[in-house]
């Protein structure tokens, strides 16, 4: 084998999960929802853990559920904290920061001095 060879097969990853597992959780997620019930990753991971051995993170099942359109975003659930953008609190006319004492560098050098 050549080392390009090598290389090629080294970089390969397994990016996604197998196709049974998806089509497992999709499966779940249709069969759920129809009976009317909670379809959320938590619940579709606990189901599938009495039907199979191999289960998927939670993260992976809310990935597969946005990429196969079984998820809607609902942008009005975004936390409130996430809109406020945060600046320092206390700077001086040059836009640095004053120490802790509140005085900046330049008056604690000018007081020494004199």
């Amino acid at each position: 084998m050549s080392v390009r060879a090598e290389v090629e097969a080294a970089s390969v990853v397994q990016a996604r999960a197998p196709l049974e597992v998806v089509e497992a959780i999709v499966e779940q997620r249709v069969e759920m929802r129809g009976r009317g019930h909670d379809a959320g990753a938590a619940t579709i991971a606990y189901h599938l853990a009495q039907q199979r051995k191999d289960v998927p993170s939670l993260s992976t099942i809310w990935r597969i559920l946005k990429r196969e359109g079984l998820v809607v975003a609902q942008p009005q659930k975004r936390p409130r904290c996430s809109l406020i953008r945060s600046r320092p609190s206390c700077q001086t006319r040059c836009g640095r920061p004053t120490s802790p004492t509140g005085s900046s560098r330049a008056a604690s050098t000018q007081r020494s001095s004199t």
